[in-house]
């Protein structure tokens, strides 16, 4: 399954309006990117519903855009390394030369997750089942892993496999393959006593020797919908709530120092205090970063906040970034 490409060169500098932070690409609808913050790749959406891949140079013109065949409707995911792109969407991971070439396929499944690590790329698919996969990036065998329960996110380091299944977090040995249980959402089911109700994941990252795992109330059972954010010990030890009373958190994110950012819905249950917090080492209480905005992505390069914006039927998306607050 290839999909032809062309790259299109084109000068000229990029506006947007007065926001905060430097406005990177404007008059978009962006649902994902990534950045090694030389360069910006997003996909766009079509006014059809289709989604094509575009790129950017963020230093020096000129400005390179990148059109892929597009993309059939769906949810997507966009991962990139020094020479290609790997993309997500209903068809499966396939990966696309930065210069020009012809993409192939690498899993014909739709992915929940695309991660890289050293020389392996690892995805997963939603399950149950044989749904963690990983295999060497220049092709070769591909290992498979079967988890009994929804996947969602997937964090990798040099010897372990951290997955987000949908009610709790687990490991997987990259030499063994071993899958152990390391935390349940079903223990923090009550941590709302006066409502109770099924605590799923909204995501999952990796901070020096420890995981930040964030979860909220499954909406069918209760209209609150709060959430709350969870330190888990490596190699063990016990969880711990850090944060709570999140409305909605997602798009969970740190900055290699331990401080952690996220989208959060209706602060405090006001429908107009919507946008980005953040919870810095030993702080106890979310602190407002960028309110007033329904980021698409979210990403921390370089000591600098990256964030995007789909828009809307009546205004356009953006991508912006500023050094990390």
């Amino acid at each position: 399954m290839l999909r032809a490409f062309a790259v299109v060169l084109f000068a000229g500098c990029i506006s947007g309006p007065d926001l905060p932070g430097e406005v990177l690409v404007y008059d978009v609808h962006p649902t994902q990117f990534s950045t090694d913050g030389r360069n910006l790749y997003w996909l766009d959406t079509l006014p059809d519903g289709r989604q094509v891949t575009f790129g950017s140079a963020l230093e020096g013109a000129p400005v390179s855009r990148l059109d892929l065949e597009p993309l059939g409707p769906g949810g997507y995911l966009l991962t990139m390394d020094a020479a290609n792109l790997y993309v997500g969407d209903e068809q499966g991971v396939f990966q696309l030369p930065r210069v020009g070439g012809a993409p192939f396929d690498i899993a014909v499944n739709p992915p929940r997750d695309i991660e890289l690590e050293g020389d392996t790329i690892f995805w997963c698919n939603e399950g149950p089942g044989d749904v963690l996969h990983w295999r060497a990036r220049a092709g070769g065998a591909v290992t498979n892993v079967s988890i009994l329960e929804s996947v969602r996110q997937i964090v990798v380091d040099a010897n372990t496999i951290y997955v987000e299944a949908s009610r709790g977090v687990y490991t997987v040995s990259r030499s063994s393959g071993e899958v152990q249980k390391i935390a349940n959402a079903a223990d923090y089911d009550r941590l709302y006593p006066a409502e109770p109700a099924p605590m799923i994941s909204t995501g999952l990252t990796k901070s020096g020797d420890h995981l930040d795992w964030m979860i909220h109330q499954n909406g069918y059972y209760t209209d609150l919908d709060r959430g709350a954010l969870i330190e888990i010990p490596l190699p063990s030890g016990e969880a711990k709530v850090i944060a709570k009373d999140l409305y909605a958190p997602a798009m969970l994110v740190t900055d290699g120092a331990g401080t952690r950012y996220w989208f959060e819905s209706e602060v405090n249950h006001a429908s107009d205090r919507i946008g980005i917090r953040r919870l810095g080492p030993g702080e106890t209480m979310p602190v407002d970063v960028l309110m007033g905005l329904y980021p698409s992505d979210l990403s921390i390069v370089g000591g600098q906040l990256y964030w995007s914006s789909a828009g809307g039927e009546y205004d356009s998306g953006y991508i912006r970034r500023m050094d990390v607050p």
